[in-house]
């Protein structure tokens, strides 16, 4: 097994040479073992630590990695609308935190162009179609995850120069780190629910974490659940008392093309995680979003193949519907609801050394 963050992308170029020893020994000493998750299991699966559930169940769900709230979720079919945005980002960037900040939203960290790890906290007026630069995250990291609690914004981990636990706050036009996660994690997922952030899956820098941890205050972190298929880069958002988690990579190299076409749901009352449904072909490193009551995944990946499609995740019974198409096939893209519209921030097609610029605007059909 390779820790996925000890290559450049992680490291950026100027790391690599400082790294190089430090690569090979980790690579020995990793040969020795090797570790895999099975990308299937039964429909009936289920984890549960509700024991550790401290917290009343929530009443309403937020949406994704943005931590906009949700409506509650309907069954019926309701096809989604990407329009791209006519505007660019100053900056292109892939597999960034992306979080709400009022009507504006907020891009921190990520990949930037020639496949190195960003600080750039980048503040984005989408009704205007203007961004700026707003600040310097203390530490570069991508495939990070993120939410908005009580007014302030927290990065969760992420690759840089190696796989990292730290807590990165920005509060008041400064970002400091605050805190460590329980273990290092990377190609992790978030949401937002009622003031709680739940942490999702991701890799340790030798496994899959499967442990849910829950926060209210971006500190202190509890541990809520379990996924049934760990996984990394997987899809998550929240909506009717749960979380989804919707496919994801299950491999523990970075070179690697395991995913899995999982489709589970954490019930936020009790603590049980439940294999609902599958996708109809495995996908990671796709982008999911809660919009009008309904949970979308976007684009994402199977092998190195992007994809363009829009699937609904029906709530009520964990199947995938389509539910339209993207102007591009892409992955690796940040999500976020401000003013009742989703955006689909930067993201990848050909692979990190080339993120994207682009800014999708999403509705639901008829809104």
């Amino acid at each position: 097994m390779i820790d996925c963050h000890c290559h450049c992308h992680c490291h950026g170029r100027r790391h690599r040479h400082r790294h190089r020893l430090a690569a090979v020994a980790a690579l020995l000493a990793l040969l020795g073992g090797a570790c895999s998750t099975s990308a299937h299991g039964p429909a009936s699966t289920t984890t549960s630590v509700a024991s550790r559930v401290s917290t009343p169940v929530p009443t309403r769900a937020g949406a994704g990695n943005s931590g906009a709230a949700a409506s509650n979720p309907g069954s019926a079919s309701a096809p989604l609308v990407a329009t791209p945005e006519p505007w660019s980002l100053p900056y292109p960037v892939s597999r960034p935190v992306v979080l709400p900040d009022g009507a504006d939203f907020l891009i921190l960290g990520g990949l930037a162009s020639g496949d190195v790890s960003t600080s750039r906290i980048v503040s984005v007026d989408p009704v205007a179609g203007q961004g700026q630069v707003a600040g310097q995250l203390a530490l570069a990291v991508h495939d990070s995850a993120g939410a908005q609690l009580h007014g302030e914004w927290f990065v969760f981990g992420g690759g840089s120069y190696s796989t990292v636990s730290q807590v990165q706050a920005w509060v008041a036009g400064r970002a400091t780190q605050i805190a460590t996660l329980p273990d290092a994690r990377s190609d992790l997922s978030s949401a937002v629910v009622d003031g709680t952030a739940y942490v999702v899956g991701g890799f340790d820098g030798t496994a899959m974490t499967p442990d849910i941890l829950a926060t209210t205050d971006g500190v202190s972190f509890r541990t809520v659940g379990r996924l049934v298929v760990p996984v990394r880069y997987a899809a998550v958002a929240a909506a009717g008392g749960a979380l989804w988690v919707v496919g994801g990579v299950t491999s523990t190299s970075e070179g690697g093309t395991a995913e899995t076409d999982a489709i589970q749901r954490f019930d936020l009352g009790t603590g049980q995680t439940t294999q609902v449904g599958h996708l109809p072909q495995p996908m990671g490193h796709a982008t999911a979003i809660a919009l009008g009551g309904q949970v979308y995944v976007l684009g994402g990946r199977s092998a190195t193949v992007p994809s363009s499609t829009i699937w609904r995740i029906d709530t009520a019974t964990g199947a995938a519907q389509p539910a339209g198409n993207l102007p591009q096939a892409l992955s690796d893209a940040g999500s976020v609801v401000v003013g009742g519209v989703g955006y689909l921030v930067g993201g990848e097609v050909t692979g990190p050394q080339a993120p994207l610029a682009t800014v999708v605007a999403l509705r639901p059909a008829g809104g």
